[in-house]
């Protein structure tokens, strides 16, 4: 064996390790034969080596404390943001929980609760009419004028008058204006008798920013909905192909309204806010004997079902988030929709999240010959 090992070191093989085996070995050998030197030897490595910790623990210097910027915090969070995307981390799905979906839980509230009946209309205002009885509803209003009403329910009286036409066509014209991005709108709805549309036309200049070209179309009491595209719009039409059907149960969830519902808030006594409903807001105009009002929508129960055509026509991420919605009219005195306009502020997420304001200005005919996009 000894043999062996004197073999491996004359060959060169571990030679470090085989030398500093040799050394060790002798100064164990020395250890044993005096055991006096060991303890004291032992020793004194105790004490040098606490006197090299305690040394080096008092050269070492002490950070003070560093208060972080906001700045520097968001450029970390960018950096930890980009590696979680492109990482498939939990930052990312963060991001997408927190940053890109709405806080606010509409599933939570029910519709149904918030909605205003044009019987509950009546009976409220001491009309002995019902729904039933279509526009003679007219002939039991006594003395009553607008001027006698809040603001919501002479919306509702003015909306019930118009949905009871023979035909109509509600023109809107606006602009959605996002972090100083224009994009102009155009939003129908039109009756001839037979069938309704709903049109949502906004061509883009951005080339970032997609084509808003919807077109829709329900046959009175049908149970389904027929959806068109257009390859090709310009600011105010389109060349309406025929795409899809869906039921109108599945229309409901995608749209949140039937394209027969002439506009998309729920306006009540529970989602106008006061003081905006007080009879004291109704002005009239004597020169054209109308009477207009403005009402400041409560900006969750008012949408619940707005929220849904927005992210459909928009192309959104998630539910857009509203923070005003103002809501003007003008009626005659009776009771019929002349005009109504909309002005409204709310977040939404395409792909960021971003400020959007936008405003819609509708003009109104009623019982005429009505040119039909479909």
């Amino acid at each position: 064996m000894a043999k062996n090992k004197k073999d491996k070191i004359a060959d060169g093989e571990g030679n470090n390790l085989n030398q500093e085996h040799v050394s060790e070995s002798n100064e164990v050998s020395k250890d044993l034969e005096n055991p006096v030197f060991v303890e004291e030897k032992k020793a004194d490595e105790t004490v040098s080596d606490n006197e090299t910790k305690k040394r080096k623990r008092n050269k070492r210097p002490k950070k003070p404390y560093e208060k972080t910027t906001f700045t520097h915090k968001m450029k970390v969070l960018g950096v930890l943001l980009v590696l979680g995307i492109f990482s498939g981390s939990g930052l990312g799905v963060w991001y997408f929980n927190y940053e890109l979906r709405s806080t606010i839980d509409y599933g939570a509230y029910d519709p149904a609760d918030y909605i205003q009946t044009v019987n509950a209309t009546f009976k409220k205002n001491g009309i002995s009419a019902t729904e039933k009885d279509g526009l003679a509803w007219l002939d039991k209003v006594g003395n009553l004028t607008p001027a006698d009403l809040t603001p919501a329910d002479n919306f509702l009286l003015a909306e019930h008058n118009l949905s009871l036409a023979n035909s109509y066509d509600v023109n809107g014209i606006g602009y959605v204006d996002s972090t100083g991005v224009r994009q102009s709108i155009i939003s129908r709805k039109r009756y001839n008798g037979k069938y309704y549309t709903f049109e949502s036309i906004s061509p883009s200049k951005i080339s970032f920013i997609d084509d808003i070209i919807l077109c829709d179309k329900y046959v009175k009491n049908s149970k389904t909905v027929s959806v068109y595209s257009s390859k090709k719009t310009n600011p105010t039409s389109a060349d309406w192909k025929h795409s899809h059907d869906l039921p109108s149960a599945d229309y409901l969830f995608e749209a949140g309204n039937l394209p027969s519902v002439i506009q998309p808030y729920i306006i009540s006594e529970k989602t106008v806010l006061e003081p905006t409903n007080d009879k004291a807001n109704i002005v009239y105009n004597a020169e054209d004997d109308t009477y207009s009002f403005t009402m400041q929508l409560e900006s969750t129960t008012s949408v619940l079902n707005y929220t849904r055509q927005v992210k459909r026509t928009g192309g959104l991420g998630s539910y857009p988030e509203f923070t005003s919605i103002s809501f003007s009219a003008v009626i005659d005195a009776d009771w019929n929709l002349i005009s109504f306009s909309i002005k409204e502020k709310y977040s939404a997420v395409k792909g960021i999240r971003a400020s959007c304001t936008g405003v819609l200005n509708y003009t109104i005919t009623i019982n005429h010959d009505v040119e039909m996009p479909v």
